[in-house]
């Protein structure tokens, strides 16, 4: 079981406590206590430095895997090895989402999301596991014509109430999905694809280029389309939208 919380910080704190009285005890009384208190902090170290691993550099890794890389599969069978044989974790579960939305494949991937129970929990992996929920249950029906039910998602999703700490990437996310619908449902211009910031290249490839491209083609700027459906001209067609670009330039040349 992995630290957590709070916990973490509070070890930190007498970590760094009992290394400054370490030191104070080895002015006073020699190598014996400062011997005694550096065991003490190597116990400390021993379990803190797999929870740390766990909580910062690997997820960072993972995402490099799944969204710079798009290695769907190699991804999940890591995650599957660190949750357990039967994939069940939320987290998991997202992330086989995303691999079949973006593989195309809407129905398997609105399947999978609705065998979840999106939570309201304040901790910052149930809230980052609600909004990726709510985001793909959106996309999902968009891409399946299913307009009223992305309505109804788009309605509950801007009414949640959440914690301050929350509200700013709460507020991206629903300026996310109107402009997704803007765009892909009412058909008319709407430009924050071209300010929003994007962390993966994945997210950048769909939103900036495809969905951008799309909205070029809505404000009638179809020499931008092209533009930005070029970029994406070396990418792998398992990606769906890169398939819809090479289609949309094939036929428009």
């Amino acid at each position: 079981m992995f630290i957590t919380g709070y916990l973490q910080y509070i070890i930190v704190f007498f970590m760094c406590l009992a290394l400054f009285v370490s030191f104070g005890l080895y002015i006073l009384n020699g190598e014996y206590y400062y011997r005694q208190i550096g065991i003490a902090q190597g116990i400390f170290v021993v379990f803190l430095i797999p929870d740390m691993l766990y909580r910062y550099l690997i997820p960072k890794v993972l995402n490099n895997i799944f969204f710079n890389n798009l290695e769907f599969d190699k991804y999940l069978k890591i995650v599957k090895s660190l949750v357990g044989s039967n994939g069940r974790d939320s987290h998991y579960k997202i992330m086989e989402a995303h691999k079949y939305f973006y593989l195309g494949e809407f129905e398997k991937a609105k399947e999978i999301i609705l065998d979840l129970k999106a939570t309201k929990k304040a901790k910052r992996s149930d809230f980052n596991i609600l909004i990726n929920y709510y985001t793909l249950l959106f996309l999902t029906n968009i891409n399946l014509n299913k307009v009223d039910e992305a309505e109804v998602i788009l309605k509950k999703f801007k009414e949640l109430k959440l914690k301050k700490e929350f509200k700013k990437d709460h507020n991206k996310s629903i300026d996310t999905f109107d402009c997704v619908y803007d765009v892909l449902v009412l058909k008319k211009p709407n430009d924050y694809f071209e300010i929003k910031e994007y962390n993966y290249e994945l997210p950048k490839l769909y939103y900036k280029y495809f969905l951008n491209g799309v909205n070029s083609i809505n404000s009638g700027k179809v020499d931008k389309t092209v533009t930005l459906f070029l970029e994406l001209k070396d990418f792998d067609e398992k990606l769906f939208f890169v398939r819809e670009a090479k289609k949309w330039l094939r036929e428009y040349e």
